[in-house]
């Protein structure tokens, strides 16, 4: 349970509250983030080998801001790459 909370405040923290479009969007967002860091966080730990509930807290709260942000700045970087491939028409 403090897992989820952790990835539910990294990943409020880590959307680019500027470019949500909608409170649905954020919200999915959020929520996108929060689930991926409890998914991730027993994996990553694993092959950290990490296991006390203060590593495993940490590790959450780290997976759902910076994961949330990476995922974030690939899609700004897709989105760019196919605006200048379709001559900036979508």
């Amino acid at each position: 349970m403090n897992e989820l909370l952790a990835g539910f405040i990294g990943a409020i923290i880590g959307t680019d509250w500027p470019k949500v479009k909608s409170i649905l969007q954020g919200i999915l967002t959020v929520l996108a983030g929060a689930f991926s860091a409890v998914y991730l966080t027993p994996i990553v730990a694993k092959k950290l080998g990490w296991s006390s509930p203060g590593e495993m807290v940490g590790l959450s709260f780290l997976i759902g801001t910076l994961g949330l942000r990476s995922v974030q700045l690939a899609n700004a970087f897709i989105e760019k790459t196919i605006k200048q491939l379709s001559g900036g028409k979508i």
